[in-house]
């Protein structure tokens, strides 16, 4: 297997630009290949997108055989405690914005760790989910969920207006397209239905883990993890492509820290939160972007 094999070069999703030039580059080794990713910010656009990139059987090897071992999402997504704060804050937002016997679907589950602390919440919810790793879907399904294993994006796994909420957490950056599963959600929600979704933010990720910092913090320039993260937004990035989509923005915050790291950098990582939250205040958001929105009807215009 050759690096041409399993990787690919793409133009700016959000606005089309061709001539962006990667900014930084990252190695990574996928079943002893190494392959080189480079990460782009676009020249018009600003989206951060990652070009050359993971190809769909590049992706395919990532997140199937190597999905525990050599994936962040892995190493983070299966053990609980880790993003524990995530779901305090999810499981608060779903159980205030829709009513008991709701519909709710997670997209991307993973092993269903939020699927469970949303039932062990008792907020009266039918739930499922959709995941493209057949080796985490096993783990979910084998918890007692309903989980699909495909692409939510083009294997019409819901029908039109079926669900009365969907949850992206942390899923849009490791899509090839995020923009198509905003307009899958868009179709599957029904006309009250509402969309949670949590990304990176990329004014953090550009500070802390590209250039000089990067360098002195993990020994290299950038620490983006590129090989799983194809995107990475800003507020107003990932509200464009919301737009885009037909949804409207009703909550824009921030999340709190992964409990990752030793004690004294978790409490660094506190303290650091919580100057984010009074920044926050002020509309200038540097954690993890929550959004929650709701689809944008033609009569809204009216």
């Amino acid at each position: 297997m050759k690096d041409e094999d399993i990787t690919e070069q793409v133009n700016c999703l959000l606005c089309g630009e061709k001539n962006n030039v990667p900014s930084f580059y990252e190695e990574y080794y996928l079943k002893a290949t190494k392959i080189v990713l480079g990460i782009n910010q676009c020249r018009s656009c600003s989206l951060c997108y990652v070009s050359p990139r993971l190809n769909a059987q590049g992706l395919a090897l990532l997140y199937n055989s190597s999905y525990l071992d050599d994936t962040v999402s892995g190493r983070y997504n299966t053990e609980e405690c880790v993003s524990r704060n995530e779901y305090v804050q999810f499981v608060q937002y779903v159980s205030k914005n829709i009513p008991r016997g709701s519909r709710v679907l997670d997209v991307g589950c993973g092993v269903g760790l939020l699927l469970d602390a949303l039932r062990e919440a008792s907020i009266d919810l039918q739930l499922s989910g959709v995941e493209l790793s057949s080796f985490a879907a096993e783990k979910a399904i084998s918890k007692g969920f309903d989980v699909c294993v495909g692409d939510f994006s083009s294997d019409n796994l819901v029908a039109s207006g079926s669900i009365d909420a969907i949850i992206f957490l942390y899923v849009l950056e490791h899509v090839p397209d995020p923009a198509s599963f905003l307009k899958a959600a868009h179709y599957a929600l029904n006309d009250s239905g509402c969309l949670f979704l949590a990304v990176p933010n990329y004014r953090y990720l550009k500070i802390v883990k590209t250039g000089f910092l990067s360098k002195i913090i993990f020994g290299k320039s950038s620490n983006i993890h590129a090989a799983e993260h194809l995107f990475n937004f800003t507020p107003r990035t990932i509200g464009i492509m919301l737009q885009q989509a037909g949804f409207e923005i009703i909550y824009l915050g921030q999340s709190k820290p992964l409990n990752i790291g030793s004690p004294l950098f978790r409490l660094i990582k506190m303290i650091g939160a919580g100057f984010a939250r009074l920044f926050g205040i002020f509309g200038f958001y540097v954690g993890g972007i929550h959004i929650i929105a709701r689809k944008k009807n033609s009569t809204d215009d009216v």
